[in-house]
């Protein structure tokens, strides 16, 4: 997702970047502006995956069989 609002001589963006898969990302972007020069800029992300903490040292999941659906 791209968002910006073009001023005079400025530009605002603002995008969000998501990857399924871990590691490093590199997204390139190139915007053609009516009567003016086109920009473009790179954008790089480090996904690291999702990180799990537990503040209950014991979980307590009932009943339930082995390999079952």
């Amino acid at each position: 997702m791209i968002e910006g609002e073009l001023k005079a001589d400025e530009i605002s963006l603002e995008y969000t970047i998501k990857s399924e898969e871990r590691g490093l990302a590199l997204a390139y972007f190139y915007i053609e502006i009516e009567d003016g020069p086109p920009i473009s800029f790179q954008c790089q992300a480090d996904f690291i995956g999702p990180f799990i903490t537990i503040s209950d040292p014991v979980i307590d999941v009932g009943l339930s069989k082995v390999n079952t659906v």
